[in-house]
Parts: C-alpha cells; sequence; structure tokens
C-alpha cells in the first residue's frame, strides 16, 4: 500500500464577488452639437446606483451598464410623422487596448409620438468579467451614431480592476507554489514554513505561466507530481494529476494548479520533496519544479 495518495485539482478561481461598480467617465471625442450619451452609470445591478471611482472591480463580477441618448435629430416624413435612428456599440478593453469581451450592440429605429419631444432612450448592457484577468485600468467604450444627422459620439467609463496577477514568463514555468493546512479558500493565508503530521492531509496550490496560446486562444497544458523522501527515493507519483485545456475570447495568462496528499499515520518524519512536471501540449515545452515540506 503506498504511504500517500494524491490528487490533482484544477481550479478556475473565478472570485465571483457580487460587489457594487461604479465609474466616472471622460469625454473621448468632442461631441457633436446636441448628440450626448449622458447618465453613463456602471452598477452592481441593473438601473443600480453608480459605486465612486475609486472602487476595483474584480474578475467573475457582472458590469451592468446603462446610459441615456439626448440631441438626437428627428426625421420628418411627408406625412409630418418624426423617426429617429441610432445605433450604439459598448466594448470593454483592457490596460493595453485588448477586448476582454465580445462587444455589445443596438439600435433604436422608432416613430416619435408628439409627447416624446424630451425622450431620452435609456439603453443597457451587461457582461461578465472573465475569471483570472490581470490587474489594471480597464474601460467601457460607448460609441453612439446618429444615421439621421450623420454624427457620432463616444464615451469612455474607467473600470479599474483588481485581478489575479502571477510574475510572466517568455517560457513555461511554475511560479508560486503555496502549502495549506486544509482545503484553500480565498482568506486562508499559506503556511510558513509547510509543516504536517503523519495522517494530515497536504493541500497545496501553484501557478502555470508561459504556455503558448493557439488558434482562438487556446491551450492545453498538464501536469503531474512525484513526491521523493529525504534519501531520494521515490515515494509516489502520479504521471497525470490534471489537464487543463480552453479556448477563450480573452486569453489567459495564467493557470492555477493544485494538488492534495493524504499523510499516513506512521509515515516517518522528515523532510519531502515534491516534483510537480508541467507539459505545455500545445507549445510543446515540458518545466520541472521541485517543492518541500517536512513532517514533524
Amino acid at each position: 500500500m503506498n504511504p500517500v495518495s494524491a490528487r490533482g485539482k484544477a481550479s478556475s478561481f473565478a472570485l465571483a464577488l457580487t460587489l457594487t461598480l461604479g465609474s466616472v467617465w471622460a469625454q473621448e471625442k468632442p461631441a457633436s452639437p446636441g448628440l450626448a450619451i449622458v447618465e453613463a452609470t456602471i452598477s452592481q445591478y441593473e438601473d443600480g446606483s453608480a459605486v465612486p471611482a475609486s472602487y476595483r472591480h474584480f474578475p467573475g463580477e457582472t458590469v451592468f451598464l446603462s446610459f441615456r441618448i439626448q440631441g438626437y435629430q428627428r426625421e420628418e416624413k411627408q406625412d409630418e410623422r418624426k423617426f429617429l435612428k441610432l445605433i450604439w456599440r459598448v466594448e470593454l478593453r483592457d490596460s493595453s487596448g485588448r477586448l476582454v469581451v465580445q462587444p455589445g450592440s443596438g439600435k433604436i429605429d422608432a416613430e416619435l409620438a408628439e409627447q416624446d419631444k424630451e425622450w431620452k432612450p435609456k439603453q443597457r448592457w451587461e457582461a461578465l468579467l472573465p475569471p483570472l484577468i490581470p490587474s489594471g485600468d480597464y474601460q467601457v467604450v460607448i460609441t453612439l451614431t446618429d444615421e439621421y444627422a450623420k454624427k457620432e459620439v463616444t464615451r469612455t467609463l474607467p473600470l479599474p480592476v483588481k485581478g489575479y496577477d502571477v510574475e510572466p514568463s517568455r517560457e513555461l514555468t511554475v511560479r508560486n507554489v503555496r502549502y495549506y493546512r486544509s482545503e484553500p479558500s480565498s482568506q486562508q493565508e499559506p503556511l510558513s514554513p509547510p509543516a504536517y503530521r503523519p495522517g494530515d492531509t497536504v493541500w497545496a496550490q501553484f501557478d502555470i505561466v508561459g504556455f503558448r496560446l493557439s488558434e482562438h486562444n487556446r491551450f492545453e497544458v498538464s501536469y503531474g507530481i512525484e513526491v521523493y523522501r529525504a534519501n531520494g527515493q521515490s515515494l509516489y507519483k502520479e504521471e497525470e494529476a490534471a489537464r487543463l485545456a480552453e479556448a477563450n475570447f480573452y486569453p489567459k495568462h495564467a493557470l492555477p494548479g493544485a494538488f492534495s496528499l493524504t499523510l499516513t499515520p506512521d509515515l516517518a518524519k522528515g523532510p519531502y520533496t515534491v516534483a510537480i512536471r508541467v507539459r505545455d501540449l500545445a507549445g510543446n515545452q515540458s518545466f520541472e519544479a521541485k517543492t518541500t515540506f517536512t513532517v514533524e
């Protein structure tokens, strides 16, 4: 019987926090006379109130946007009926200008009644922030076109993000190996130093960076582990503890990995080494990281 058993875990670590969102905005293009995007608000829920501009958003949150339109041209037909024709588009971009989610759009092609002289159409858009996105100064960009007036205006709403940050690498590597007393949670601090007793369960997490992306930002990464005694004797080996493979609109910059080891009650005390062997199947790379814990 093996003195330890192991199982690998792949976790998205999506921090789905439903916190209030808000923003202030800066005008990007000079507004054409009259045509304007007004009352633009980002909030926690549909039509919710805005939060202070200092708030930092988190991966996994849903961004709710609402805005109104004023100053559009009314097109009058021969029968004296009046119409408006507007098109809008919303983009969410990261600090480098890359699109984070698919853009949203809408069209208003409607007849105006006599009582609609002061009507300011209200539009809504929402998007789920992807998991594991890095920190940065993201932006929500609204573009509005009045087809009858042949005019266009834009508004930019800042969206600061507190994300999942890992030091990048040009080559496949493992970073930030952390050990825990119990199954990790976002509030739990890692052990320092990582020390356990016979019969305990060893919980560990780490980050994988430097993997290659193929078409549609697809990646395919696997990892396995091997545990060694202090004298170098192999105690346990699992060739593939987990395999991670996805294609995403927004590229992943890091992948979280995890494993757990159940120590037998009669396990000898002393240091143990864990080899984490990672394979980038799409990029034809491999890397081995070694880390240690102690049984006391």
